[in-house]
């Protein structure tokens, strides 16, 4: 149960990691 609950964590973290970096890449389309 604990490992199921840390890998959909870890998995969660790559898409939050994924998702900022999108973001970082739209503000400085924008900021240019």
């Amino acid at each position: 149960m604990i490992q199921i609950k840390k890998e959909k964590l870890n998995h969660t973290d790559e898409e939050f990691e994924d998702l900022k970096t999108t973001i970082n890449k739209l503000l400085i389309k924008i900021s240019k």
